[in-house]
């Protein structure tokens, strides 16, 4: 998974690719594309895999995905050729060298203990251990002192650099945006697969298939509406208006219960559209804010929070679900099987014997029983999953407001183009950087 995660990060590059390779005004169109690719995969993905998974094998989700790897691998290999010479006073190997590998030793050690002791805590090990507290505190403390050596220490390219920090509404306010962006988002891809599995169907093709409405609408979010940012105009609205769109839903997913299936759908449907619009919006925004010799570590450091903001979303929020599901299934269970005078203490038999498939535990109590078990469970994750959704909201309020300081950046829609291609491949000649081009890199 770590190699995986590599190849992953790398293979982001192609954000700032796109939007160098682009005229500023067709750079949302260009990123846009680039969702539409993810359409068929984000909306169909989870029904595939678990199509494969019973009635093929695991295996073939990994092999697909080295199929499309090697696939985009060659397109990349045959259609682009940047220039020769992208750095004009330094060697790669000078460059190389010059990579800020303390930083992101600390920055990589510190998240990893972090979320490794907040996914301890109150499910594996109590939140008072030291199992829990000396991988937190010690992670937030290595975290922390990824920005002191960043911006205080002798690195000449620091992987968080100062001079990008500083500039609040042009640049920073963007990551807190996509980090909370993130942290709702890829919590909700997450969760919602297993809230629909828990509470209104066990059959795996029929949850593959409820997913597919929320998979729809983050792509044709990203796809549809991100490629008219730049018509629609009023860049920093259009994030206070996604934003608070996100916020909202997510916030409605409180409302679910195991008897509102269609109001599932929909509202996740809805929660997911703005993503992908806000990711586009906040690329948008960074690739003409920054200079472009920031432009790569610019828009890497965007894909970075978005990511982070996901990984301690996903901890915080599963945390929270376990924490709560620990108390609320027991005690949902508890009220249905009482009328049917089946003693408390076998309720904890029964909720593993339903959760682990143990249809040999089950056999020994009749199908109103077990029944009766099923809805108690379902009602009991209802409560958890409520809790979950409604912790996501306090985010969800910050990053709208900040939102409504970024610099808008309507006025840069123009038909400026940051690089061009060494060559063309099919038909194109050779055209190197032109004189004027290189001009105009210069002065931005």
């Amino acid at each position: 998974m770590v190699v995986v995660g590599f190849g992953t990060g790398s293979s982001f590059v192609l954000y700032p690719g796109i939007t160098e390779l682009l005229p500023n005004k067709y750079r949302p169109l260009g990123l846009a594309w680039t969702e539409m690719n993810l359409l068929p995969f984000s909306t169909f993905g989870p029904l595939i895999a678990r199509a494969l998974l019973q009635n093929a094998s695991w295996r073939w989700v990994y092999i697909l995905g080295a199929i499309t790897g090697v696939i985009s691998f060659v397109g990349t290999y045959i259609f682009y050729i940047p220039p020769t010479k992208p750095l004009r006073d330094i060697t790669r190997k000078q460059l190389l060298l010059e990579l800020d590998y303390v930083g992101i030793a600390l920055y990589t050690l510190g998240l990893t203990l972090f979320l490794v002791g907040l996914n301890f805590g109150g499910v594996s090990h109590p939140w008072k251990s030291a199992a829990v507290l000396v991988p937190m505190v010690l992670g937030a403390i290595l975290f922390c002192l990824t920005f002191v050596w960043d911006f205080l220490g002798p690195v000449k390219r620091p992987l968080f650099p100062l001079r990008l920090f500083r500039k609040f509404r042009d640049y920073t306010s963007l990551l807190v945006i996509i980090f909370v962006t993130g942290l709702v988002y890829f919590s909700m891809t997450d969760i919602m697969p297993e809230q629909l599995s828990d509470m209104f169907t066990s059959d795996p093709i029929r949850a593959g298939l409820y997913n597919i409405p929320g998979g729809f609408g983050g792509a044709a979010g990203g796809a549809i509406i991100g490629s008219f940012i730049d018509k629609i105009k009023h860049v920093h609205l259009q994030l206070v208006f996604g934003i608070a769109t996100q916020t909202l839903f997510a916030g409605l997913f409180a409302l679910i219960t195991p008897s509102r299936l269609g109001m599932t759908l929909a509202f996740q449907c809805f929660a997911n559209i703005p993503f992908a619009w806000i990711t586009l919006c906040c690329y948008v925004t960074a690739s003409l804010n920054v200079p472009q010799r920031d432009l790569g570590l610019a828009l890497g450091l965007v894909g970075t929070f978005r990511f982070l903001g996901g990984a301690i979303g996903t901890t915080i929020f599963t945390t929270i679900l376990n924490n709560k599901a620990a108390t609320s299934i027991p005690a949902h269970v508890i009220k249905e099987l009482t009328p049917l005078h089946v003693p408390t203490s076998q309720v904890p038999a029964i909720v593993a014997a339903l959760a682990n498939g143990d249809s040999a535990t089950l056999a020994k109590y009749s199908s109103a029983v077990v029944n009766a078990a099923v809805t108690g469970m379902r009602w009991g994750y209802s409560d958890a999953f409520r809790l979950t959704w409604l912790v996501s909201i306090p985010f969800g309020v910050v990053a709208t407001i900040v939102a409504c300081f970024v610099t808008d950046v309507t006025p840069y829609f123009t038909s400026h183009t940051a690089v061009t291609m060494e060559k063309e491949r099919l038909g194109g000649g050779a055209d190197g950087i032109s004189e004027a081009n290189e001009k105009s890199v210069d002065s931005v």
